[in-house]
C-alpha cells in the first residue's frame, strides 16, 4: 500500500511540477508591456488619509518570463485628520518612483499572474492647517527611500491586458514629521504587450 501512494504522489508530483514547467516555458507579457493603473491607497499612519493612486509602468523582458521596469505614481488626498487628538485639515501629495522586477507565470491561455520586488524613492508633499487663527500651517516636502512587493493577475485578450494588482511599499520615515507614508494599494490595470 505505501508503494502504491508514493507512487502515486510521485506521479502527481511529476503531473504538477511538468505542467508549472510547460506553463512557465510558455508564459509571457510580450517582450515589453505597458499599463496604466488605478488602485486605493491606504496609509499606514493613522494621521493620514486614504485615497485613490494613479500610476503608468512600463516592463521589458530580460529573460525568459523576469521582466525589469518602471512605475510611476500620483496620489493627492485632500481631507481631515487627528492629529495630536485635533482634527485639521490634511493635504497630500504623493509620487512613487519604482524600479521593479518581476517574474511571470501563464496559468491558462489567457491567464498570467506575476510576482515582483523593487526599491522606490517618493516624493511626498503634506500641508497640515487648521481653520483657528492662531493654528500655523506646516508644510513637509521630501524625498523618501523604500521598497516594494506586489502580485498581478492578468487576463489578456489579443495584446490587451486586463487585470487585478495589490502591493505593499514601505518606506522611511520623515525626517521633519517623523509620519510614516507606507501603504498597502489594491486596484486594476489596464495595459497593452508589444
Amino acid at each position: 500500500m505505501k508503494k502504491i501512494v508514493g507512487a502515486l504522489l510521485l506521479m502527481l508530483g511529476g503531473l504538477v511540477f511538468g505542467s508549472m514547467g510547460f506553463a512557465a516555458e510558455k508564459a509571457t507579457l510580450g517582450k515589453n508591456n505597458f499599463s496604466v493603473k488605478v488602485s486605493s491607497i491606504h496609509f499606514d499612519d493613522g494621521d493620514t488619509d486614504n485615497g485613490i493612486s494613479v500610476s503608468a509602468e512600463g516592463y521589458k523582458e530580460i529573460e525568459k518570463n523576469l521582466y525589469l521596469g518602471v512605475e510611476a505614481g500620483y496620489t493627492n488626498v485632500d481631507g481631515k485628520v487627528n492629529l495630536s487628538g485635533t482634527r485639521v485639515d490634511s493635504d497630500i501629495v504623493f509620487l512613487p518612483i519604482e524600479l521593479n522586477l518581476k517574474y511571470a507565470i501563464r496559468i491558462t491561455n489567457h491567464l498570467i499572474v506575476d510576482f515582483g520586488i523593487g526599491g522606490s524613492y517618493s516624493y511626498v508633499k503634506e500641508e497640515i492647517s487648521r481653520a483657528d487663527e492662531w493654528w500655523e500651517s506646516v508644510d513637509l516636502d521630501e524625498w523618501l527611500f523604500g521598497g516594494q512587493c506586489f502580485a498581478d493577475v492578468h487576463v489578456t485578450i489579443g495584446k490587451m491586458i486586463i487585470g487585478v494588482n495589490g502591493k505593499v511599499q514601505v518606506t522611511d520615515k520623515s525626517r521633519d514629521a517623523g509620519k510614516n507614508y507606507s501603504n498597502r494599494r489594491i486596484g486594476g490595470h489596464i495595459g497593452i504587450m508589444f
